[in-house]
């Protein structure tokens, strides 16, 4: 069934751009003596250039929106992540000739850096683009700053270790003490932040479990195998409800997750049904691309072929969404967009086996 829902991700070029509008300095938002436009208008410019891949236009604008604007986060966070963006895009087809980017994306997040309060959704991408800095200082041989910007963008918040382990611009560093010593150091610093970090969104997640309403989702749908397949069928179980589509970037990353959670915890009791939603009017296409989906990719579970009658009965209006049902067959937690495992093994752990949230 073909549905048009938005996904819920962070996708690369719109982060920045929402990532805390809620800081936007109340001058920001007025006009000034001189008529300068708001930041709002240049934001609004740069999303349309965005939306008709004018990265070089967008780039021209947040420039200006910087030089009005010096101390919005917005402005400077867009600018990075834009500034990142072509400069991927360029080292693709030459790896010096996006270093221009990289370094004024670094010059711009080190301003970021000075700023007394700035978001942890921020930190990452700061991170990430003095990351892109260490990597354009050792392919342009300054070797003697490459180690220590390096180490500062683990400390700032850039988290792929293993994306460094094999980046091309350390060939000439890989095998030296001191690169080694910062990459086992940089696995360290993630791991505690990460840590540090799922500790708190499960906290989170505990206080939202103990405040949500359960509600009744009964269904009644053919699998992509022509099986009838309803609620009934899961008696006794614990079920996960998976929406998703094969369209559906941050679907199909978390869909692995939940093949796992049904190795782990199947034994006792789980079990995990996809309701899948195709962008495409032909329903026995639609079927074939979620069967040659769950083919290549071994999902342990079936997947049912959704109708509006089911998305509306949960208001369905984003994917990936996740109903956690309980064994009595109620809804007993419910989030959107995509998860890290550690997140949904959490929400698992805390329903299935705490008697508080039996949902009884």
């Amino acid at each position: 069934m073909k549905r048009s829902i938005t996904w819920v991700t962070t996708p690369m070029l719109l982060l920045a751009l929402v990532v805390c509008p809620a800081n936007i300095n109340a001058q920001d938002e007025k006009k000034k003596e001189d008529d300068k436009p708001t930041l709002q208008e240049l934001i609004g410019e740069v999303v349309e250039h965005l939306e008709n891949d004018e990265t070089e236009e967008a780039l021209e604008v947040l420039r200006k929106a910087r030089k009005h604007y010096p101390k919005s986060i917005q402005a400077n966070m867009a600018s990075i992540q834009v500034l990142v963006q072509i400069g991927m895009k360029k080292a693709d087809e030459d790896r010096k000739s996006g270093n221009k980017y990289f370094y004024e994306s670094a010059k711009v997040a080190r301003h970021v850096l000075k700023f007394k309060k700035i978001p942890e959704r921020a930190k990452g991408l700061l991170g990430a683009s003095i990351y892109y800095e260490a990597g354009s200082l050792a392919v342009d041989g300054k070797k003697d700053k490459v180690l220590k910007v390096l180490k500062e963008s683990f400390d700032i918040g850039f988290d792929d270790v293993e994306f460094a382990k094999k980046d091309k611009a350390f060939d000439d560093l890989r095998e030296s003490k001191k690169f080694k010593a910062i990459i086992a150091g940089g696995e360290k610093i993630v791991t505690k932040r990460r840590q540090a970090a799922l500790k708190k969104q499960l906290e989170k997640i505990k206080a939202q479990i103990a405040d949500f309403k359960p509600f009744d989702f009964d269904f009644k749908l053919n699998s992509s195998r022509g099986k009838e397949i309803s609620r009934k069928d899961f008696k006794g179980k614990f079920l996960i409800v998976d929406f998703w589509g094969t369209w559906c970037t941050p679907c199909v990353r978390e869909i692995p997750h939940f093949i796992k959670l049904k190795k782990e915890y199947g034994k006792q009791g789980l079990e995990v049904i996809g309701i899948a939603f195709e962008q495409i009017d032909d329903e026995k296409v639609a079927i074939d691309q979620v069967n040659k989906f769950s083919e290549k990719h071994k999902l342990n579970y079936e997947s049912l072929m959704g109708d509006d009658e089911t998305a509306d009965a949960v208001n369905l209006d984003v994917f990936p969404t996740t109903l956690f049902m309980n064994r009595q067959g109620k809804v007993v937690f419910k989030v959107s967009g995509y998860h890290d495992y550690e997140i949904l093994e959490g929400i698992v752990k805390e329903l299935m086996f705490k008697k508080k949230s039996s949902g009884k």
